[in-house]
């Protein structure tokens, strides 16, 4: 909801900077107390401004999150009540369903002996706030305890979803991952 208060994070903090420094200047030379005023909240901005990201959960900070969580849930061993929560119902990954691919999930993770799944480099690549879609990409690596493991490149489809009046979530509705070596422009075959 408050996105757009963060979308140009430097840019902002660029222009605050700015008419700090133009009012501290002034006061510096006129000594007048209403420059010193403007000067203290340019710099009351800029500090809210620094702190508001710690308060308010941006649309791709929640993406990651919820990533981050569905990775969790391999060691936590709740791979499926965590993606029941995090996928939409409409959520397809090849030729899987929802259901589908929950069920493969839990079986990979147990037939390969996966302990851990480590998710790192998010980038939210798009986001449309009018049609509520997004896409992320993110690195992963599964963690096995017999087997080396590579790592790869997941390109996922997000879609907001209501929660209320004044929030929002977002969903996962798919994904494709990638040989971030070989080829990352192929994906590769869901089993």
């Amino acid at each position: 909801m408050f996105d757009w208060l963060l979308d140009e994070f430097w840019i902002i903090v660029f222009l605050l900077g700015v008419g700090f420094v133009a009012f501290a200047a002034a006061w510096w030379r006129t000594r007048r107390k209403y420059y010193l005023i403007g000067a203290a909240v340019f710099c009351s901005l800029l500090v809210f401004y620094f702190l508001l990201p710690w308060f308010i959960e941006t649309s791709s900070k929640q993406m990651e999150r919820r990533v981050t969580d569905m990775a969790g849930s391999v060691a936590r061993k709740d791979i499926s009540l965590t993606l029941e929560k995090h996928l939409t119902d409409d959520f397809r990954a090849g030729s899987h369903d929802k259901r589908g691919f929950i069920e493969l999930a839990e079986h990979l993770a147990r037939a390969n002996h996966v302990e851990k799944v480590t998710v790192w480099d998010f980038s939210l690549a798009e986001i449309d706030r009018e049609k509520g879609t997004a896409r992320l990409h993110f690195t992963a690596k599964p963690i096995s305890s017999d087997r080396e493991t590579p790592w790869y490149l997941i390109k996922a489809q997000f879609v907001r979803t209501s929660k209320g009046t004044w929030s929002e979530e977002w969903k996962m509705k798919s994904f494709e991952y990638f040989n971030p070596v070989a080829d990352s422009n192929s994906p590769l075959l869901i089993p």
